[in-house]
């Protein structure tokens, strides 16, 4: 159990790197495309970059979650790995967190906390799909995770009310436990 655990950290770590080396070097293409330097004038681009940032990280939590999908004696002992999983994915976000934010801030602590439990929650989304059939549908749970992670990342960012983002929280956790449960059924 130990072992499983530890390699879906891994490939959790993984995953967020892959992203991240791939959202850097779209970034760095479309500053070069467009002749603009992005770090300069960021905040005209941001919602762009936000979608693309959600789409990344979303698409390479599936490719490897699916390398790594292990279909379990019964449904419940998947949540332990997917938790693992989002952990590793988020420690990397952690670490960005880290060196470029203030750690005086109470937000700081919110940014933290959501960021793991945004990353456990869409990486649970992903790996339900996967194990309860729907392989061949890229489209659905990737479609369903980047909308989520795209609002996340939008009310993080516009530093919205932190009760907002509790309750987005919130309601992401009954979305997930209940297509859990549908797709169990099906």
């Amino acid at each position: 159990m130990i072992k499983k655990n530890f390699l879906f950290f891994f490939f959790g770590l993984l995953a967020a790197f892959g992203a991240l080396v791939f959202e850097l070097l779209i970034l760095n293409i479309k500053s070069i495309l467009s002749g603009i330097d992005i770090t300069q004038d960021y905040f005209s681009h941001l919602t762009t970059f936000l979608f693309i940032v959600a789409l990344t990280e979303e698409f390479f939590k599936y490719i490897l979650l699916q390398k790594i999908s292990i279909h379990p004696s019964n449904n419940n002992s998947i949540f332990l790995p997917v938790i693992f999983f989002g952990l590793g994915f988020s420690f990397i976000e952690m670490f960005s967190f880290f060196y470029s934010s203030d750690h005086q801030s109470s937000f700081y602590a919110l940014k933290i906390f959501a960021s793991i439990s945004l990353h456990i929650l869409t990486s649970f989304i992903l790996y339900t799909f996967i194990l309860f059939k729907q392989k061949n549908n890229l489209l659905s749970p990737i479609l369903i995770t980047v909308i989520f992670h795209f609002t996340f990342n939008t009310l993080i960012i516009y530093n919205l009310n932190y009760q907002l983002i509790y309750l987005y929280l919130g309601l992401l956790l009954v979305i997930t436990i209940l297509l859990k449960s549908k797709l169990s059924h099906n």
